[in-house]
């Protein structure tokens, strides 16, 4: 039971993470800042191409690096936490 827990607990996760980037490109690419708190606090579209601090911006090839080092830790941590 505690793995389909944790199973759906991942996918939720991942799922709520391309929503909100989904309704960022939706909603704020090409608009104006959202104020939430005047002066305080306010919703942009903005892009990293690269990782951290824009890490390797100029290579496309980082990316997939990126890409599949992330992969591979979201699925040791799975296991890990399915094998209890």
């Amino acid at each position: 039971m505690l793995q389909l827990i944790i199973a759906l607990s991942v996918a939720a996760l991942v799922g709520i993470d391309q929503l909100t980037k989904w309704l960022a490109i939706e909603f704020l690419k090409g608009e104006n800042p959202i104020p939430i708190i005047d002066k305080v606090f306010e919703l942009m579209y903005l892009e990293n191409t690269g990782a951290a601090f824009g890490l390797g911006k100029d290579h496309d090839w980082m990316r997939w690096v990126f890409i599949v080092l992330t992969l591979l830790v979201l699925i040791v941590l799975t296991v890990v936490l399915m094998s209890g």
